[in-house]
């Protein structure tokens, strides 16, 4: 589905990226995790089009994607979240929800229907006509995962979706993620939470300095010397 071929980026005389390779399959979960400054975000903003890589290709259902700009991403079928939240504070939950999917031109009634279920996925259908800035920081994560759900992209990379989170509210977004998951969604997960990374993926990624350290099986990458000393330990 998601094909990542000997990715490299420099900023300056900083590697960010160093011969990144890694595939993502359908209903696949893959989580990466690193250390800070590892290059985990330039990564995501590599595959989405925000940065061009240095050297290296992005294979998509088979079509090299890698010069096309950030918004032909997006129509192909990648969505994402980011670290800084990029809500619209000012409007209502419902407000945020519908923006997206008026650019698919879908009916009033889908629409709405498909917004609805989404918000009470989340438990967030009472907030419904708050303004968006009015929620905590949890809740206003919790809003952007569903509301990127609203583009009916194929595949979703999240960008540390439970930063802020109130210890309760993991779980609904890991529920939710794994629900969505369950309907056909497939996930890119960074996330420094290791126990939540660890529950939803089905594959890990660890990289360090730019590099894949490993991949694999979730615990066999969780418990590996390398990865244990470059981010665990």
């Amino acid at each position: 589905m998601l094909r990542v071929e000997n990715l490299s980026k420099h900023f300056g005389g900083t590697q960010a990226l160093k011969d990144v390779n890694f595939e993502v399959k359908p209903k696949e979960i893959i989580g990466i995790i690193g250390p800070n400054g590892s290059g985990k975000s330039t990564l995501l903003h590599t595959i989405t089009g925000i940065h061009k890589p240095d050297k290296g290709s992005i294979w998509y259902e088979d079509k090299n994607i890698t010069s096309i700009p950030l918004e032909d991403r997006a129509r192909l079928g990648i969505g994402r979240t980011f670290q800084n939240l990029r809500l619209f504070k000012r409007l209502t939950v419902w407000e945020n929800m519908l923006i997206p999917a008026i650019q698919l031109k879908k009916s009033k009634k889908d629409m709405e229907e498909q917004a609805s279920e989404l918000l009470n996925l989340v438990n967030l259908t009472h907030l419904k006509n708050e303004q968006a800035q009015n929620l905590s920081i949890g809740q206003q994560r919790l809003l952007e995962f569903i509301r990127a759900m609203m583009l009916d992209s194929k595949i979703v990379l999240l960008d540390e979706p439970t930063a802020g989170f109130h210890p309760n509210m993991i779980q609904t977004f890991i529920d939710t993620l794994l629900e969505l998951n369950r309907r056909g969604k497939t996930f890119v997960i960074i996330e420094h939470n290791i126990p939540a990374i660890m529950e939803v993926s089905t594959k890990l990624i660890a990289i360090a300095a730019g590099e894949v350290l490993m991949s694999g099986n979730p615990e066999e990458v969780h418990s590996d010397a390398k990865v244990v000393e470059a981010y665990l330990g």
